[in-house]
């Protein structure tokens, strides 16, 4: 069974601490049993939930790394994202079903990502 919780201290040091985005990140990881199948690296302030680095072997787990995010961002009072990671983009297009326009960061409001029908 797949699970997705905040990556334990090892893999914090070995995988994230090499990214150099400095003492404030956290990251959350899916495993499958021991397997680590990917992970998501964010930083999250009172207005933005950043998200940093994606990194996952489908884009199952890539979907479901960005949604555990951004809904811990919203039990946290976090009410909006931001990236400017083109993989993380393509994740945020295909849960909110269209496309952003422009180069640079993506600012979304995470509610509006959750509140999307799915029939």
């Amino acid at each position: 069974m797949i699970s997705i919780l905040p990556a334990g201290e090892e893999y914090f040091k070995k995988t994230v601490s090499s990214l150099n985005l400095g003492p404030d990140v956290l990251c959350l990881a899916a495993r499958d049993g021991d397997l680590v199948l990917g992970h998501i690296v964010y930083r999250l302030s009172n207005q933005n939930a950043e998200l940093l680095d994606l990194k996952a072997g489908d884009s199952a787990v890539a979907d479901g790394l960005v949604r555990a995010a951004l809904n811990l961002a919203l039990r946290k009072g976090v009410n909006f994202t931001k990236s400017g990671n083109p993989e993380i983009i393509r994740v945020l297009e295909n849960i909110a079903g269209k496309r952003f326009e422009g180069q640079g960061d993506c600012l979304l409001d995470i509610s509006s990502l959750f509140a999307k029908k799915c029939c």
